[in-house]
């Protein structure tokens, strides 16, 4: 064979090595490339996740605190009702500052709720149905019929306490939890 097929041969031989080899080399790189983007994507989303949940813990937590002074404004309804069985205008009026109480408290029952599904699980919708409950038995305290102004007055008093305890509690919870060390 002379030398001139010989160089052919050994051209054509290395020009078709280089394409098989820049293709293997190209499908390699190529493919570490997608994986590295899905990997990068993928921590993307989970940020953008865990910055969509806080956002929605926020909102959730912000409206259970409305939702209690809801309850508490209906409530001052209440108070300021004299409530007398013999006259017409004042049971109306009693009626109705008690149906605005109880839509309040249904109102922070959803809330509540939400919170335990919103999360995180454990402490905190713990802390929101002791808020709840506090608050329902703080309007408790104005439904006893046959108690004496001065019983109402001393049990308003010490649950109103409870609910200013259990409200400090979950607010100084939702603060830990949104903007602590362990921020969600």
């Amino acid at each position: 064979m002379d030398q001139g097929w010989a160089a052919i041969i050994a051209g054509v031989a290395g020009a078709a090595g280089g394409v098989v080899g820049g293709g293997v080399g190209a499908f390699f790189t190529g493919r570490a490339m997608v994986r590295q983007a899905v990997t990068q994507a993928a921590a993307e989303g989970r940020v953008q996740q865990r910055h969509w949940l806080r956002e929605r813990r926020e909102e959730a937590y912000a409206g259970l605190l409305s939702a209690c002074d809801e309850v508490m404004d209906a409530l001052e309804g209440v108070l300021r009702v004299p409530y007398r069985r013999e006259d017409p205008e004042t049971a109306r009026r009693a009626a109705e500052a008690w149906q605005a109480t109880n839509a309040a408290l249904r109102t922070l029952s959803r809330a509540t709720r939400r919170i335990g599904v919103i999360g995180p699980p454990g402490e905190m919708p713990a802390r929101a149905r002791e808020l709840y409950e506090a608050l329902h038995l703080l309007a408790d305290t104005q439904r006893m019929p046959g108690m004496d102004a001065g019983e109402q007055v001393i049990a308003w008093a010490q649950e109103k306490e409870s609910v200013d305890r259990a409200e400090e509690r979950f607010v100084q919870l939702a603060n830990a939890l949104l903007h602590g060390d362990g921020a969600l």
